[in-house]
């Protein structure tokens, strides 16, 4: 199995090889799992960034690689609701979305974001516990309208990412 590092955010990724859908931007910073209230962008929250390692089968490696194809990761980062939250920022899972990030990259790509940036007004609706991160990996679609692959998730609490790592594997659908 190959490991592939990825960027989760805009700022630190080559161009032509990332596609960003966020207020999530990437600066650099120190490591640790702590809220940050002062200084950064206004309207946003700030947390310590982190990095996703893909491993892929070795089958999947070499399809992707053989067809060209790239990987995208996307995430959601949310809160839960305090009594009283105002209704426009509850999801309909009941939630509040705190962000989200779309990135694509090449096989074998990596990276690292040094900041995670929240929107600080949804933030304001939240229990104001730590947020919770959910991460899906699927192909790029480059060479076929549909996801070639499987790939395991993660979903958890910022503050609970492994030594700021979190590790993805992937195999091929049909493996």
């Amino acid at each position: 199995m190959q490991t592939s590092t990825i960027v989760l955010c805009c700022l630190l990724l080559a161009p032509g090889n990332s596609k960003l859908m966020s207020l999530i931007p990437a600066t650099v910073g120190q490591a640790g799992i702590s809220g940050n209230n002062s200084g950064g962008i206004k309207g946003l929250r700030e947390y310590p960034g982190f990095m996703v390692d893909v491993t892929l089968s070795e089958k999947a490696r070499k399809s992707l690689l053989d067809r060209k194809e790239t990987l995208r990761a996307f995430g959601y980062y949310s809160g839960s609701p305090k009594p009283g939250a105002l209704k426009k920022y509850i999801s309909d899972e009941g939630d509040i979305g705190l962000g989200n990030f779309d990135v694509e990259f090449p096989v074998g790509g990596s990276g690292r974001i040094a900041k995670v940036m929240i929107k600080r007004d949804a933030f304001e609706q939240t229990d104001k516990k730590i947020p919770m991160l959910l991460v899906n990996v699927v192909s790029g679609r480059k060479s076929s309208k549909d996801n070639l692959l499987d790939c395991g998730i993660f979903e958890d609490k910022l503050d609970k990412i492994p030594s700021g790592h979190i590790p993805i594997s992937c195999k091929l659908i049909r493996e």
